[in-house]
């Protein structure tokens, strides 16, 4: 997968900054705390989702599209002066996340962030959850390659390393997990049409993804990151295999009212047998630790049957 241009252009642009400039003194020291508690990030959000109903609303105030879909979370929409500011302001969120429902682009999160020097940690937000921050550093293609079955935070200790983003994110519609958690796994569902489960897993949501376009796209590019050329065309039919018997499952289940426990671990055992034949084309045992991470098949560098990757 080709990196995104504009993405390649932030991320550049993002760490000459950080590197450079001490950002207006980390806003003296990032204050001694936001002046705004949850429930104000809480409005702010769902006063952006009815202000960016449609994206090119976003375009007009300077939003711009960044990175693939991300089956969990939607399509980044990024503001990059609100990221780079120094403050967080409710009414003014670094990102918003677009999914397709029902033939529409549809907000259904909006993202609060900013950028820190090393040594920095972002500043307590009055009622969030404990440790709600994640945290970005890496590439668009690390992004992809990690594993988001944990969503309790992910900036603490490490606030001695290097230059980051961190953000919040605040969902506009009903995500099972809570309200500031960073993925929904019901996101798949409703892509597909299909009522979600009170309890979605991600591995389940994962396979249902397969059966939309999006989420088909998505699992594409994560296969061209991970295998080299001489197996590639491999990798992808066996994903594309997947994605058909995800597709033949949604097209029998529209009509039910819901998605019950049994089916959902019918579901995510089928992502793992995806996993599995993923890990029988994997060259080494990182990348096969990658794929095993990815489809929940166990500790990296363990195979179930035992067997070494091929030299």
């Amino acid at each position: 997968m080709r990196p995104d241009p504009l993405v390649a252009l932030i991320m550049g642009v993002m760490a000459l900054a950080l590197c450079a400039v001490p950002i207006e003194g980390q806003r003296d020291e990032l204050r001694a705390s936001s002046p705004a508690d949850a429930d104000a990030f809480r409005l702010g959000a769902f006063r952006a989702s009815e202000r960016y109903r449609d994206p090119a609303l976003a375009s007009l105030d300077g939003y711009r599209s960044v990175g693939p879909d991300f089956p969990g979370m939607g399509r980044h929409w990024l503001q990059f002066s609100a990221l780079m500011n120094g403050e967080l302001d409710p009414d003014r969120p670094a990102l918003l996340c677009y999914v397709e429902i029902d033939g529409r682009p549809t907000l259904v999160n909006v993202a609060y962030g900013m950028a820190l020097r090393g040594g920095r940690e972002p500043p307590p937000v009055a009622g969030l959850p404990l440790d709600p921050w994640h945290e970005h550093r890496g590439s668009v293609e690390d992004e992809m390659l990690q594993p988001h079955g944990q969503d309790g935070g992910g900036h603490s200790g490490v606030g001695e390393s290097g230059p980051r983003v961190v953000m919040f994110h605040v969902w506009t519609i009903p995500n099972p997990a809570g309200s500031f958690a960073q993925h929904n796994w019901a996101l798949p569902f409703l892509r597909a049409g299909l009522p979600s489960p009170d309890e979605p897993s991600e591995f389940a949501a994962r396979f249902v993804g397969l059966g939309t376009e999006a989420g088909l796209r998505y699992q594409l590019e994560v296969v061209g990151v991970l295998f080299p050329e001489h197996v590639l065309d491999e990798a992808r039919s066996q994903v594309e295999d997947a994605a058909e018997a995800a597709a033949r499952w949604i097209g029998a289940d529209r009509s039910r009212e819901a998605v019950d426990s049994v089916e959902l671990r019918q579901l995510a055992e089928a992502w793992r047998a995806l996993g599995t034949a993923l890990v029988g084309l994997a060259p080494d045992e990182q990348i096969g630790g990658t794929i095993m991470r990815l489809h929940g098949l166990g500790p990296p560098g363990a195979r179930e049957n035992g067997a070494a990757f091929p030299p």
